[in-house]
């Protein structure tokens, strides 16, 4: 199964896991990931089923 991500920030910063909740997707990560991808490693995974 192939799972969809969404990632941003530099690849040696920390890791944030961005996990969502039901009924919503990585989409609504867009604007953080925009506005805190270039302190943080950002990753939000759309669960299978959804996105």
């Amino acid at each position: 199964m192939d799972v969809f991500y969404r990632e941003a920030g530099p690849p040696e910063a920390p890791v944030v896991l961005l996990p969502h909740g039901y009924p919503c997707s990585s989409f609504q990560y867009r604007h953080l990931m925009a506005a805190r991808g270039d302190t943080w490693r950002l990753v939000a995974p759309d669960l299978p089923g959804f996105g």
